[in-house]
């Protein structure tokens, strides 16, 4: 049975249909779900500058599904529109979340889930991580290298050690930060996305 906050995953799009009773007020909630949209979008730009303009056909391994850790809550999940981007972008997705699994199968059918994050990344052309899991800070980035089709990774939590994805040979960008130097305008430009997109106001994905 699919739980009523799985139904109703977005605050924001339930305000919507409530906003839509009195009028005026849904075109303004309707103009902040469309920004949101747009940004999340706009975060799926960075990342395919990162395959090099080329998604169509790849191999996207997404870890974390949940808005935080410690919950299978989806409602204003970054993960959602993220996913669906990339999808619509022609990329082949495969996720895995300790426990949002279940809860994000209504939101995201079109898609694959691993039993765990090292299933998730086999034969992976990108890997995306998401939602900043205690167990991915603690991946063997080794393993994770050896399973991947190629090393490639979006870092939106900055959960991974710069040293040792260097050292392992892996393209990266994250949140701020990155193998190469990041300029401040890009910093500029990644703070104002990353806010918009319902990440934490004072981070900045730097993903370029």
């Amino acid at each position: 049975m699919v739980s009523k906050r799985v139904q109703e995953h977005s605050a924001t799009a339930k305000t919507l249909a409530v906003a839509e009773e009195y009028g005026a007020e849904s075109l303004i909630v309707g103009a902040a779900v469309e920004v949101n949209r747009r940004q999340r979008a706009k975060m799926v730009d960075k990342i395919e500058r990162l395959m090099e303009g080329e998604l169509c056909g790849m191999r996207v391994a997404v870890l974390g599904l949940a808005f935080k850790p410690e919950t299978d809550d989806m409602r204003e999940a970054p993960s959602v529109e993220i996913i669906r981007e990339l999808v619509r972008r022609g990329a082949l997705v495969t996720a895995y979340d300790p426990v949002a699994v279940e809860a994000a199968r209504p939101l995201l059918p079109e898609i694959e889930y691993a039993g765990d994050e090292y299933a998730a990344v086999e034969g992976a052309d990108l890997l995306v991580i998401v939602t900043e899991w205690n167990q991915f800070r603690a991946l063997d980035m080794r393993r994770v290298r050896d399973l991947m089709r190629a090393p490639r990774i979006a870092d939106l939590r900055n959960v991974c050690d710069l040293g040792v994805v260097a050292e392992l040979g892996f393209e990266y960008v994250g949140v701020g930060r990155s193998l190469g130097p990041v300029s401040e305008e890009l910093r500029d430009e990644a703070r104002e996305v990353a806010e918009s997109a319902g990440f934490d106001t004072r981070e900045a994905v730097a993903l370029a």
